[in-house]
Formats: C-alpha cells, sequence, structure tokens
C-alpha cells in the first residue's frame, strides 16, 4: 500500500448528480488514478439542495490532477488495458 501522506488532494471536477460522480471516479480509477468523492453521502442524502452543499467533489492527488482533468475532459482517450 503506497503512502500518500505528503500529498496535497485538490478537487479535479465538481458534480451535482451521484451518478456522474460516479461513472467519472471509475474512469480515473480504471486508468491508474488515485481519488474520491467528497460530500457524496451529504449530497445523496439531501439531493434537492445539492447546489447548495456545493456538489459532490471528485478529488486526486495534486500530481494527477492534469491527467484527471485531461481524461474526465477526453474520456475516449482511456487507457485500454
Amino acid at each position: 500500500m503506497e503512502n500518500y501522506n505528503d500529498e496535497k488532494i485538490v478537487v479535479a471536477a465538481i458534480y451535482n448528480n451521484q451518478s456522474e460522480a460516479i461513472i467519472a471516479k471509475g474512469l480515473l480509477q480504471a486508468n491508474g488514478i488515485v481519488c474520491f468523492l467528497k460530500d457524496e453521502l451529504i449530497n445523496q442524502i439531501f439531493s434537492p439542495f445539492s447546489p447548495a452543499f456545493g456538489g459532490i467533489k471528485l478529488c486526486v492527488l495534486e500530481h494527477d490532477i492534469e491527467a484527471a482533468t485531461s481524461l474526465l475532459n477526453n474520456p475516449t482517450e482511456a487507457t485500454e488495458e
């Protein structure tokens, strides 16, 4: 297991729709990018008010932000394994 204690975490994207957030997370993970969803549960419980809570944040390690943004903007460029 890798240690990421010294890594800064940044927000790669924000979603108001939980399904879109989960798909985006899966895309990044399938391409080897460590990520997680922040505020997923609060937005799930209070979904009509999701924008008021700032949406669901897709977070990545700072050194992966460029690759993550590129994948999210162009999902057809994802690597095939």
